[in-house]
């Protein structure tokens, strides 16, 4: 006699052909997986560095080629300093929350990694979701994403394993709980999201490149004898 198999929902998903992992789950297991990793279940492929490099290029030869690069970098020196007081003052919280934000910290605290580098790599994401929007399904997506870019200039994101294969050791991206990726994108966003709408503004289709470097130096110009702020 043949045993019955036990319904399963299908996956909510929309094009999905699985069925959820049980009966409390909304999610097949392959979903389930994407929306951790990714923060959207119909997003099977993140950002790759090569992809988000041409954007990231972009922000910088916006912020090299203006006429006021030292007050640019100023504020972003600035926007650092701050996001990393503000995290080490806000440790508290759930265990979620605290992981988000200790990550945050120890990729601020990494010496290796300058201020600039940091806000051409955030505004970069900023900018490739104004260009490629259907690369970000969702708000959600595209906080993963940039948590991901974020955590990946400093090498305290990574860890190592043994290749058994390969015999070797090989480098490995240590993922966080979507909890805590979650807390971590709303401090970034918070942080940088004016430094990324000047950007934004700056870097608009159709304009020349004469155009946007005005707009540049006009939008973080600070007068004579004042110092800029983020």
């Amino acid at each position: 006699m043949t045993a019955l198999r036990r319904w399963r929902a299908p996956c909510k998903t929309q094009g999905c052909r699985g069925t959820v992992r049980s009966s409390f789950a909304r999610l097949c297991f392959r979903c389930s997986a994407r929306s951790r990793r990714h923060g959207d279940a119909t997003l099977r492929k993140g950002i790759t560095k090569r992809e988000l490099e041409p954007f990231k290029r972009e922000v910088l030869g916006l912020v090299l080629g203006s006429e006021n690069r030292e007050s640019i970098e100023q504020v972003l020196r600035d926007l650092h300093a701050h996001t990393r007081e503000t995290l080490r003052a806000n440790l508290g919280g759930t265990v979620w929350q605290r992981r988000g934000l200790a990550a945050a910290l120890r990729v601020l605290n990494d010496p290796e990694v300058p201020a600039l580098d940091v806000g051409a790599t955030i505004a970069g994401v900023f900018l490739m979701r104004q260009r490629e929007p259907k690369r970000f399904p969702s708000d959600r997506a595209f906080t993963f994403q940039l948590c991901r870019h974020f955590r990946k200039l400093s090498d305290v994101s990574y860890g190592r394993y043994w290749d058994t294969r390969s015999g070797s050791s090989q480098r490995m991206y240590k993922e966080l709980r979507p909890q805590a990726v979650e807390v971590l994108g709303e401090v970034l966003v918070m942080a940088y999201a004016r430094f990324a709408a000047q950007v934004l503004m700056s870097a608009r289709h159709g304009k020349s490149a004469a155009e946007i470097r005005a707009q540049v130096d006009a939008a973080f110009a600070t007068p004579e004898g004042s110092t800029p702020s983020p």
